[in-house]
């Protein structure tokens, strides 16, 4: 609580300088906003847990401009999340080939990073539409016929054995 309450008094300093602001100041002012934001978003989740929250009355009084900012004692009352009463209940979905294995599920983010380098000439665009594209073959044979005649890769290349055992894994799932 200490620190919101310098916090504020900094944000109080700032905004009584008016249009004499520095562009620093604003921008100091703007990273406290943050600051208190978070804290008070801290505070907040420390007691939603709590059922023990004491019932306060809040001072109503407007804070004027050229007054400093008080300390405040209360905190408010927290409410009770709202649950709900009636179950969510999923409706399974039909079996469809969208369910299979997806290829770029059996790709490791390094190995992406890798085919896309060799094998697309960096090309990320060209190798997200081959996915794509040889995910959509019935079997493993069109999706290998398919490479075969819109890639020229060598088939003794580590880095293409790699990415076409992935392509048969899909298949064979």
């Amino acid at each position: 609580m200490q620190r919101i309450k310098m916090l504020l008094q900094k944000i109080n300093e700032i905004a009584h300088k008016g249009d004499k602001a520095t562009l620093i100041e604003i921008d100091l002012m703007m990273d406290y906003t943050r600051v208190l934001y978070a804290d008070m978003a801290e505070i907040k989740s420390k007691l939603a847990f709590r059922t023990d929250v004491p019932d306060v009355a809040f001072n109503t009084t407007p804070i004027k401009a050229e007054e400093p900012i008080q300390e405040i004692t209360t905190l408010p009352v927290q409410q009770q999340p709202v649950i709900p009463t009636t179950p969510i209940v999923k409706i399974p979905e039909p079996i469809t080939k969208a369910h299979k294995t997806a290829i770029e599920q059996l790709i490791g983010i390094n190995d992406k990073y890798q085919f896309i380098s060799e094998l697309f000439n960096s090309n990320t665009e060209l190798y997200d539409t081959t996915i794509k594209e040889v995910g959509d073959f019935d079997n493993n044979q069109q999706a290998i016929d398919w490479l075969n005649t819109n890639f020229k890769w060598d088939a003794d290349n580590d880095t293409v054995q790699s990415f076409l055992s992935i392509i048969n894994r899909h298949y064979n799932a």
